[in-house]
């Protein structure tokens, strides 16, 4: 399973180049395995050491900027690495049992998050609705000791580092990734569950051969366009079709589209597709006598 990014507009060139390094970083080094998740926090360790760092020597010229750094950007560099953190624990406690067990142990870890969802319900509401009138209180370094003994500060050790609500706003972050990654978790035992292993006889010759990615771009691409059933259909729907029809494990397609969305080119197979349709229906103008497999 994997991870979603935040579109997060960093207007410091230095972050910005350590933020798309965390994420080319984490879509190269994640494959599913613990020994990929423990990879993926020692790189984010080291692009959190490296926001730190850079903290040390910058002063912001204006409040706004301070405010926008610990409500915004460093949320999105620290809600990886606790997300990760929290798969990490998660796979390794996971039964390996029957898959009703596994159903059980995930829908349990569900309803830890919606705990501390309803535990912090008033931050929630505030981050949701963009509201700004406590973003002074919540998300500067300016001594806060009520709202701190409220909160409850995390434990950093570096006061230059942290403000009084920024680690719970991490919190919130990286439980809304884990979230999705067990709701994807789930999605994919219901499909095993109801497709079963397909016989040698049942099993499609068709294999999918293109990117995960370009797979990802027909799946939203089809749900988007209400192709299917009216659009009256799942991305799970889809992507077990797609998984049964052509012999491709599909993956967390939910963290691959904020991939593609973070890309230039957000549609690089579509547009691919397009191209090619158009070459060939030239080709074949051209070549009217010629023969089409």
């Amino acid at each position: 399973m994997e991870a979603q990014f935040r579109n997060v507009s960093i207007p410091v060139p230095e972050i910005a180049a350590m933020y798309r390094e965390l994420i080319s970083g984490i879509a190269v080094t994640y494959h599913g395995s613990l020994r990929s998740i423990e990879e993926c926090i020692a790189l984010i360790e080291g692009n959190v050491g490296g926001l730190r760092a850079f903290m040390k020597d910058h002063h912001f010229e204006k409040l706004d900027d301070e405010i926008y750094f610990f409500k915004r950007i460093k949320p999105a560099f620290c809600s990886q690495l606790m997300y990760f953190r929290k798969m990490y624990r998660m796979v390794l406690h996971k039964p390996v049992g029957s898959t009703a067990e596994q159903v059980k142990y995930l829908n349990r870890e569900l309803g830890f998050l919606h705990y501390y969802f309803e535990a912090n319900i008033d931050l929630y509401l505030y981050l949701r609705s963009e509201a700004t009138y406590l973003d002074e209180v919540y998300f500067t370094r300016k001594p806060q000791a009520v709202v701190s003994m409220l909160r409850g500060t995390a434990i950093d050790g570096d006061p230059t580092f942290c403000t009084s609500c920024d680690h719970e706003v991490t919190r919130i972050w990286a439980n809304d990734l884990l979230k999705e990654y067990i709701v994807q978790s789930l999605e994919e035992l219901n499909r095993k569950e109801s497709t079963g292993a397909a016989s040698l006889e049942d099993r499609s010759p068709l294999t999918w051969t293109a990117s995960l990615a370009a797979i990802n771009e027909l799946i939203y691409g089809l749900k988007a366009t209400g192709a299917i059933n009216n659009g009256n259909v799942t991305l799970s729907q889809i992507a077990g079709m797609f998984e049964k029809m052509l012999n491709v494990k599909v993956g967390n397609y939910y963290r691959r589209q904020q991939e593609n969305r973070l890309r230039e080119n957000r549609t690089p197979f579509l547009h691919s597709m397009i191209k090619k349709s158009n070459e060939e229906m030239d080709f074949r103008d051209e070549n009217p006598h010629r023969s089409s497999k």
